[in-house]
């Protein structure tokens, strides 16, 4: 069956209301999206999906959110988080207290940042690598300090 113009229309706020409450988990988000009925999805997203793909982008890496949304040019979310969530995308940004030493207290230093996915041996996190004039080894930043990451946009 068809469901009607009219219902759609009815439901389509709610739809939407549900489709940012699940933007917080992917796989929540790509059942709704892409197993739901066409007439539904398409009353739910119209097509911007990838709106919604940014605010699932967001909800997990807000800092990287803001480093992205300083490029040119579209983007496709979706890629981004795909990409993002393997630890292929890097970013260039800054982090504070590196590795927690009293020697980097109240300092920001620049440093290639990429997610780390959870491994068997390691909790998820962040792998700062770090522009030094001397070999330095990547910093694992836990996720819980994630606010010690800052976009620092170039002037």
């Amino acid at each position: 069956k068809i469901v009607s113009p009219w219902l759609t229309d009815r439901i389509q706020p709610l739809l939407g209301v549900v489709a940012e409450f699940l933007a917080s988990d992917p796989r929540d988000l790509t059942a709704l999206l892409y197993t739901s009925s066409r007439c539904v999805a398409h009353q739910l997203w119209g097509g911007h999906d990838n709106d919604l793909w940014r605010m699932a982008f967001s909800h997990r890496w807000g800092t990287f959110l803001d480093y992205l949304s300083l490029q040119s040019g579209q983007r496709s979310w979706k890629a981004a988080y795909r990409e993002t969530l393997a630890g292929k995308l890097r970013f260039l940004m800054e982090v504070f207290e590196r590795e927690k030493m009293p020697g980097f207290t109240m300092s920001a230093m620049p440093a290639w940042i990429s997610y780390a996915p959870p491994t068997p041996f390691r909790s998820a996190g962040f792998v700062a690598q770090y522009l030094s004039a001397s070999k330095v080894l990547p910093e694992l930043v836990p996720l819980e300090e994630a606010h010690r990451i800052r976009c620092c946009p170039v002037s």
